[in-house]
């Protein structure tokens, strides 16, 4: 089974079984996983997984790390006033951490008071980068990592940003950042 990939829900049913022992069963195409009295089956997605390693930058213009809790407060206020559709909060990494998103729809503009902007303080440095991200998937991320501390690293609006786990570095979130 290495090299497979599940889809999202079936892994989150797969968390909230945690009571008791799970047993997978898997073919070329379908995976059942059997807990106590549930059967759970999932089609598995075709195709391969990206290699990542040719997707994560090897160099980075900023690395920093900050309080997870406080990191995702402040990503669930900006997606409050982020557009509907894109969830797009604009960054701007310069010392601090600058989180600011717009809606058109319901008013708020750059200079307008209704604007929604917050800062988070934040350990690390490098030159200034602003960018747009997607608040929903910053925010999956940082909710599947368990750790107080998160580690954010990347380059610019044309290669994916890193999310980590500030204490255990085996895995990683990667997010495609926006122009903006």
């Amino acid at each position: 089974m290495a090299g497979t990939t599940l889809p999202l829900p079936f892994v989150k049913e797969l968390q909230r079984l945690k009571s008791g022992e799970v047993t997978l069963h898997y073919n070329a195409r379908y995976v059942a996983a059997v807990a106590a009295d549930t059967t759970l089956f999932v089609r598995l997605i075709e195709g391969d997984f990206p290699e990542t390693s040719k997707v994560i930058p090897k160099t980075t213009a900023f690395k920093l790390t900050t309080d997870r809790k406080g990191l995702i407060a402040a990503f669930k206020g900006a997606q409050l006033c982020a557009s509907d559709r894109l969830h797009v909060v604009r960054l701007t990494i310069n010392g601090t951490l600058e989180l600011h998103a717009e809606n058109p729809d319901s008013g708020a503009v750059f200079d307008s008071t209704v604007e929604y902007s917050e800062r988070e303080a934040v350990k690390g440095g490098g030159d200034p980068v602003t960018l747009g991200i997607n608040a929903r998937y910053v925010l999956q991320a940082l909710h599947a990592i368990e750790s107080r501390e998160v580690t954010l690293e990347g380059v610019d609006f044309s290669t994916p940003i890193t999310i980590k786990s500030a204490d255990d570095t085996r895995g990683a979130a990667l997010i495609m950042p926006m122009r903006l």
